[in-house]
């Protein structure tokens, strides 16, 4: 919230819900609204890759915006012993069409 600098509002929601809010803008003329359930409840390894991909994606978040969020994206897994064993990074593409 802080990075986007007023562009966007947001809610969690219990259970992996996660709504955002684009304020209307050049882009987003009547602004916009994105909705996630993140299906395994779990959307502090997921949340943060996909709500910051989706936003890169359709133009609300800049190239500055993304380097002060990296620590997010992706989000590291690491298992009970503290090792990093993976992480969870963005892995979709949006169909765009700011018109409709």
């Amino acid at each position: 919230m802080r990075v986007g600098g007023g562009r966007f509002i947001s809610k969690i929601g219990a259970e992996g819900v996660y709504a955002v809010g684009v304020l209307p803008s050049n882009d987003w003329p009547n602004g916009l609204g994105l909705a996630l359930k993140v299906e395994d409840g779990d959307d502090h390894r997921a949340r943060p890759p996909a709500v910051i991909d989706a936003l890169r994606q359709l133009g609300v978040l800049h190239a500055n915006d993304l380097e002060a969020l990296s620590s997010y994206s992706p989000t590291i897994i690491k298992n009970r012993r503290g090792d990093i064993v993976g992480e969870s990074r963005a892995a979709f593409e949006l169909d765009i069409n700011p018109q409709s």
